[in-house]
């Protein structure tokens, strides 16, 4: 129960410090702007000072990535179908997926993301990260488990992300 407690408050921790970045990264003139090249850079060292994102990627409104911190694909996938980018789009509002494995990064996250309104008011780009799952074997090596103990997260699907033994 402490372990699930610990864990809440830091997911809740990460995810509103994503918020907090998603909403100043939508402002930016090269997100705004869909300057891919420009945006990319800026992500791409984003992601070197906050290691706790798999990536950092701006979205037109149809689900195609213009802009990613990780370095591009020969094609980049297209995220329309996934549902936090839905909800960022059709709600005009912060967006949380369940864990996922990352199309660019390969990785177990959390994404997490938010619109970006043009000046009229319509969205004109979705700037996203996901949240890297490591922390929670962080929570689990603190919790001082007994010696036999072992510690599963598994998502809604029964896959399990972390194992810490």
């Amino acid at each position: 129960l402490r372990i699930a407690r610990l864990s809440a408050r830091e997911q809740e921790r990460l995810i509103t410090g994503a918020y907090h970045l998603l909403i100043t990264l939508a402002e930016l003139p090269k997100v705004r702007q869909r300057q891919a090249a420009g945006c990319s850079q800026l992500f791409a060292g984003l992601l070197k000072k906050f290691p706790q994102y798999t990536n950092i990627a701006a979205v037109t409104p149809q689900g195609d990535i213009f802009c990613s911190g990780l370095p591009s694909l020969s094609t980049a996938p297209n995220i329309a179908d996934r549902g936090y980018f839905q909800e960022a789009l059709k709600q005009r509002r912060l967006g949380v997926s369940h864990v996922r494995v990352g199309r660019m990064s390969g990785q177990p996250n959390i994404s997490i993301a938010y619109p970006s309104f043009d000046l009229g008011g319509a969205i004109h780009a979705v700037v996203s990260v996901g949240l890297d799952l490591s922390w929670l074997n962080t929570i689990a090596a603190q919790a001082q488990l007994p010696p036999q103990a072992t510690l599963l997260a598994i998502d809604d699907k029964g896959t399990v992300f972390v194992r810490y033994c």
